[in-house]
């Protein structure tokens, strides 16, 4: 039951964005091609899955989420980056296939960035996700310079490429940045 309240928690946080980036964080320099992602991911305990797709023409990769009840809840774009030390998930919601989406999908189709930290390991897909509470209190406290904007959804940030960069490499190796725990999908084979 745990588990499942913590799925429901990184759903939350990864997909309702929590952190929305008004411009990508990558340029045409920064992407990366990573075929270790491609295929079905999943956790033994519940039915939630995640898919990921190449795109063969272009360098980025398509991706759905699909719920407990088996209906496809989250279909995005997926663009793979290299800022720093790490690769990113630069995701984006697919205006394409907004039928019977849920909310969590349709808060993104506002035009924004969601992003999250990645590696893939021994077949297991590893999620690093931001601390937010000490990003908020960054934030507040005006020591993290980026222009941004809280909403009942999250903080949009609003500032360039250059400035998104420039920060999430001064995060990198910063501990308490991160969430101590990270969440792991496992390929299903």
């Amino acid at each position: 039951m745990l588990k499942k309240i913590l799925f429901a928690v990184f759903c939350a946080i990864v997909l309702s964005g929590c952190y929305y980036t008004i411009e990508p964080i990558y340029t045409e320099k920064d992407i990366v091609t990573d075929d270790a992602i491609v295929g079905n991911w999943g956790r033994k305990e519940s039915n939630e899955k995640w898919s990921f797709m190449k795109d063969e023409y272009k360098r980025t990769y398509s991706s759905e989420y699909i719920e407990n009840n088996g209906r496809t809840a989250s279909p995005f774009n997926v663009t793979l980056v290299k800022i720093g030390k790490y690769k990113y998930l630069d995701m984006f919601a697919d205006s394409k296939n907004v039928e019977n989406q849920n909310s969590t999908f349709k808060s993104m189709l506002l035009g924004c960035h969601n992003y999250i930290r990645y590696t893939v390991e021994n077949d297991k897909l590893i999620f690093v996700n931001y601390n937010l509470n000490w990003l908020e209190k960054k934030l507040s406290n005006k020591e993290l310079d980026l222009h941004y904007f809280k909403r009942e959804g999250g903080y949009f940030f609003s500032d360039s490429t250059e400035n998104l960069q420039k920060a999430i490499i001064s995060l990198e190796d910063k501990k308490e940045a991160f969430n101590d725990e990270t969440y792991i999908l496992e390929r299903i084979k």
